[in-house]
């Protein structure tokens, strides 16, 4: 890697180009407009290297005895096209927007060298064009790389560094109010570690947070916080809530939404390893279903006095997860089933409620593609 640093100096009306490289090269062959080429380890240019854009410099193979002043510096390290702009913070930023731009990937080597200065500046990560994509390739390149000395006062940035820097193994509370704005990529690395047993959560709730599924982060998690301390005939009110809730989404995710659902190990099902669904209270919080996180926050159901379903089969939670576990399987199944056999569309339907298991099944259905040879024929389910 032939790595190069361009130095701009002025004086009086007199500019001149100072190229310091590894390896030598031919400037006309990048289009560099450079007046002197020397290498970076000729003493008359050390100085440069380490000078700061504004400063007043000596540089004897240059005429006249007065000082040249510095007025930019730029970085080449994998290629000549593009150069790191290092005259200023702002400069910096700006250069880097030009590389993500350009779709060119930014060097480690330039993180290595500029950590300390950068990252603990709150200017630079509330840049406005540090986009989560330019925040993800950073805090990735920087991973692996030594601590920096200080960390930025902003707390979100000094979260991404600190996970980057293995000083978080405890994802807490203000972690998870901050996990759907940390990049994608990130949380994936982060999720990585979490899988690995090297990271963990500070309770289950948290975790339920910082879970990318609406019925994990909002509908499971709101009733939990909502049920706490309440009366058995509002936490039967809230549970019924919960269902509804439950069902609606589980429906629009598999047919709306044409995804297959996967809520193991919460509502175990398909592939899952867990066969009897028993109360097993020493799982790892995050194998838990619903019976161990309603067992862990002490909620218990009557379901002798719930209205939701038509017949009283359903004697427990263990009965009503394993009736969960046929509805998920069923929506699974039905999502293939409207797909047209001839055309391969999704097919409209009509939703009928079933009262006996407080859900949805499709009771009908057709492929409203015009070219279709199936167009408009009705399909009945039972």
């Amino acid at each position: 890697m032939n790595k190069a640093m361009l130095c701009t100096l002025n004086k009086d009306n007199a500019e001149t180009n100072i190229l310091i490289i590894k390896n030598k090269i031919d400037p006309a062959d990048y289009n560099l407009n450079v007046d002197y080429q020397l290498e970076d380890t000729d003493p008359d240019v050390q100085h440069l290297i380490n000078a700061q854009v504004g400063q007043e410099i000596k540089v004897d193979f240059l005429e006249g005895e007065n000082s040249w002043k510095l007025s930019s510096k730029k970085m080449f390290i994998s290629h000549f096209d593009y150069a790191y702009d290092l005259s200023s913070l702002k400069d910096f930023t700006d250069s880097l927007v030009t590389f993500k731009a350009n779709d060119r990937e930014i060097d480690t080597e330039i993180i290595q060298m500029l950590k300390n200065d950068i990252f603990p500046a709150a200017a630079f990560w509330e840049n406005e064009n540090i986009d989560q994509d330019l925040t993800a390739e950073l805090i990735l390149k920087y991973w692996d790389l030594e601590s920096v000395d200080t960390y930025p006062e902003n707390d979100f940035y000094k979260i991404l560094l600190k996970f980057a820097d293995d000083k978080i193994n405890i994802i807490n509370q203000k972690i998870a109010d901050y996990w759907f704005e940390i990049p994608l990529q990130i949380r994936k690395k982060i999720n990585n570690l979490i899988a690995a047993d090297e990271i963990k959560f500070e309770n289950y709730l948290v975790y339920l947070q910082t879970r990318d599924n609406i019925i994990l982060n909002t509908i499971l998690l709101n009733f939990l916080k909502e049920a706490e301390g309440e009366s058995q005939e509002s936490i039967n009110n809230l549970f019924e809530k919960f269902h509804y809730q439950l069902i609606d989404e589980l429906t629009k995710y598999s047919l709306e939404k044409d995804k297959k659902n996967n809520l193991n190990p919460i509502i175990p099902h398909g592939d899952s390893k867990r066969k009897e669904l028993e109360l097993q209270p020493k799982l790892n919080m995050m194998d838990y279903s619903l019976l161990e996180i309603f067992d862990n926050y002490s909620i218990e159901i009557d379901f002798e006095a719930l209205n939701l379903f038509s017949e009283n089969e359903l004697k427990s939670l263990s009965d009503y997860l394993k009736s969960l576990t046929s509805h998920v399987e069923y929506l699974n199944q039905m999502r293939e089933k409207l797909k047209c056999d001839s055309c391969g569309q999704m097919m409209e339907y009509e939703l009928d409620y079933s009262q006996e298991i407080a859900a949805y099944k499709v009771g009908n259905a057709h492929c409203n593609n015009l070219e279709c040879d199936n167009f408009d024929q009705k399909i009945k389910f039972n």
